[in-house]
């Protein structure tokens, strides 16, 4: 029976070695998150080949209900989440937050690992179904425990801080993330109650048609209308603070072009900064010179002296320069918020440099400003 499912199989996998194609060669148009999807559409690619050639070579497929693929299951669906989070809140994951959100699959596959050591044996089963009358086994108990954590790494979305600000999409995409891998989920959990060819089948078409979704959602939907941020923001309560370098500048650094720097280095940098309030680019963490370059249509060499001709010393001077500056206006409007996240949802994804930069820029510690704050309210 399993040659049944044999063309859903092939059409799946064709589904996401494309969508993650068009991933990699657009992702310079978005952001890490892109790449993060376009590895785990590998992922599920290099699955259903491994799983087309056991067939083509007459090898049975493992159970679904077999320990080792309830673990690669929620695996995957983790890798899912990472995707998301980076989405959500781009820049706050850092190999300590990586590691924290694949902690609970670490353990599980740990716990596993010791139970095999301690001489447990895993009876071979098709389905939950089947397994059911053995309820009472502590093989069984372990797997209907996996079965049932499926769907547990998708509450991990509810904790991630969310600044419509500090990203690039919204509430409803967020919405329709969870709506879109739940379904997905609840298919593959049909098809460990009730393993056949039926299910695999339906699974298979689900399955393909949710990655389609997301990575449509991903290449041509997600990335917000950065106009409607601005005219949102204009008529909300921060309207005090413009994103121009005149409004705003806590240290008086003189932002005006000298005079004396050639006309050419004036009109890139004002094209330049023109850009970055537009479209807010040093809330992406991994910007660079050569992205920003690439985007306003210059090289690096020029982009250096127009930088030094706005009076910035470096790149990484210039850009610190509009996250020191969103970091202290968000401080001041919420003075509850954690220095840690404020700093990554600026942009900064290492807190030493967001440190050193502040000390440079501000000439005090982030708690002497926040004491600043304190004594001024």
């Amino acid at each position: 029976m399993q040659n049944i499912y044999f063309v859903p199989l092939h059409m799946s996998a064709l589904v996401y070695f494309i969508s993650s194609l068009l991933l990699f060669l657009r992702h310079k148009d978005g952001e890490r998150s892109r790449l993060i999807l376009a590895y785990i559409y590998l992922i599920s690619v290099f699955s259903r080949v491994l799983r087309i050639v056991c067939i083509y070579i007459g090898v049975p497929s493992s159970s679904v209900v077999s320990p080792t693929m309830l673990v690669l299951a929620i695996g995957m669906i983790t890798l899912n989440i990472i995707y998301a989070i980076e989405v959500i809140s781009p820049g706050w994951l850092n190999f300590k937050r990586t590691l924290n959100v694949c902690s609970p699959l670490i353990l599980i596959y740990l716990v596993y690992l010791a139970t095999r050591l301690t001489g447990v044996e895993y009876t071979p089963y098709n389905s939950l179904i089947e397994m059911l009358p053995m309820a009472n086994h502590f093989d069984v108990i372990f797997r209907l425990t996996l079965s049932i954590f499926i769907f547990i790494p998708i509450f991990i979305l509810f904790f991630i801080p969310y600044t419509r600000r500090y990203n690039n999409t919204d509430r409803k995409w967020i919405l329709r993330f969870i709506a879109i891998i739940s379904v997905a989920n609840l298919a593959y959990f049909v098809v460990i109650i009730h393993d056949n060819f039926i299910t695999h089948t339906l699974y298979l078409y689900i399955s393909a048609a949710c990655g389609l979704y997301i990575a449509y959602q991903e290449l041509f939907v997600r990335l917000i209308d950065k106009s409607q941020v601005e005219i949102t923001e204009k008529n909300s309560d921060n309207v005090s603070m413009s994103v121009s370098y005149a409004d705003y500048d806590d240290k008086g650094v003189n932002n005006v072009v000298n005079k004396g720097n050639s006309t050419d280095a004036h009109f890139l940098f004002c094209k330049l900064d023109k850009y970055m309030n537009e479209q807010r680019a040093w809330r992406e963490p991994d910007l660079s010179m050569l992205l920003l370059s690439q985007n306003i249509g210059s090289n690096r060499t020029s982009l250096t002296k127009a930088i030094q001709c706005g009076g910035y010393g470096s790149f990484h001077d210039y850009v610190a320069h509009y996250r020191i500056r969103e970091f202290c206006h968000v401080l001041k409007e919420n003075r509850n918020l954690k220095v840690d996240d404020l700093f990554y949802q600026v942009g900064f994804r290492s807190r030493s440099t967001a440190f050193v930069h502040f000390k440079k820029q501000m000439n005090m510690t982030p708690a002497e400003y926040f004491k600043t704050l304190s004594n001024t309210k």
